[in-house]
């Protein structure tokens, strides 16, 4: 009979344990999906936001290069003028 009873106990020690083990794996396994998903996400989030930043710069760059451009313009133009008013100046001296 202690034979008997001992061996239910085992049994049933047994198959607590196999279920205690069942319900932790699939739990260890739906945290590392979710863990998994979580890593997913955030890379998706950290290429969204390289995309905005690669955007950013590349404006900035558009506007500095046509900022570089125009006062390019402006110095050459200042050469112009400087001219300009050498010659008129020789020219009104001539008259």
């Amino acid at each position: 009979m202690k034979r008997c009873i001992n061996s239910s106990r085992r049994a049933g020690v047994a198959f607590i344990a196999a279920s205690l083990m069942t319900i932790s794996g699939s739990v260890l396994a739906q945290t590392v999906d979710q863990v998994l998903r979580a890593e997913d996400r955030r890379l998706e989030l950290a290429q969204q936001s390289q995309e905005r930043i690669n955007q950013t710069v590349e404006g900035t760059r558009s506007l500095e290069d046509q900022y570089r451009a125009v006062n390019k313009e402006i110095d050459g133009l200042k050469v112009y003028n400087r001219l300009m008013v050498a010659q008129t100046s020789g020219q009104q001296a001539v008259l």
